[in-house]
């Protein structure tokens, strides 16, 4: 069946927000706990925060992040949530897009294109903006960061009439876009980018079908195999 249709992540799937805005942001967020009354430095604080981050990716996120950064400051909810508001709630400053993502996108212009984003709903449009990419996509949704992307997906399918096989779906999360994508029958690629590199499946529906490394690769992909 020919692909029509292309489902397509953000966050480090496009552009690079691990390298460019993760620790800027947890910086953002360890001031914020301290001043909502949690007694440790600001620079302890975004060490444990960085420090909880990759036990959180290294067990495979048998708990989430807030979890474990509940267990790990023996705080209270007041003080995690306010380095959660200051997360996701911050003004962006350089974001840079993945090389060759741009080729890819010009490359798939004949497919419609949705954009399929978790966050903050402002901070995820100054990415958008920031980037100068929303001209490539026919649709873009921002999606609550506490909801799954799976109702989008359906949505989308039924948006534009379209049958699963005729639709591929690329994230860096096996956990997230992978897992939902392959519950719907979709067709689905793995960016490993380095964040959730070393983040292993936890079962066949977070197998993507295909994986790759760059868009150097996923251009050859889609150049030999569906274009």
């Amino acid at each position: 069946m020919r692909i029509k249709c292309l489902i397509i992540d953000l966050d480090d799937t496009l552009c690079n927000t691990f390298s460019d805005l993760v620790f800027l942001a947890h910086r953002d967020a360890s001031k914020a706990m301290v001043e909502a009354g949690l007694d440790m430095p600001v620079d302890e604080v975004f060490k444990k925060r960085i420090k909880i981050l990759e036990q959180t990716i290294a067990n495979n996120f048998s708990k989430t992040f807030e979890e474990m950064l509940i267990e790990g400051f023996c705080c209270s909810q007041k003080i995690i949530n306010a380095g959660f508001d200051a997360y996701y709630s911050r003004d962006i400053g350089k974001l840079t897009l993945f090389p060759l993502a741009q080729d890819f996108l010009n490359l798939c212009s004949f497919l419609k294109i949705a954009l399929v984003t978790k966050g903050n709903k402002s901070t995820q449009l100054q990415k958008i903006n920031k980037l100068n990419i929303k001209k490539h996509f026919d649709h873009v949704a921002i999606v609550e960061i506490s909801n799954s992307k799976e109702a989008e997906f359906k949505s989308i399918m039924e948006r534009w009439n379209l049958q699963p096989q005729e639709i591929f779906v690329i994230g860096d999360r096996p956990d997230a876009d992978i897992y939902i994508g392959n519950k719907l029958k979709m067709n689905t690629v793995r960016f490993k980018s380095e964040h959730y590199a070393n983040m292993k499946p936890r079962n066949k529906l977070e197998v993507s079908d295909y994986e790759v490394k760059s868009y150097k690769e996923l251009i050859g992909l889609f150049d030999k195999n569906f274009i």
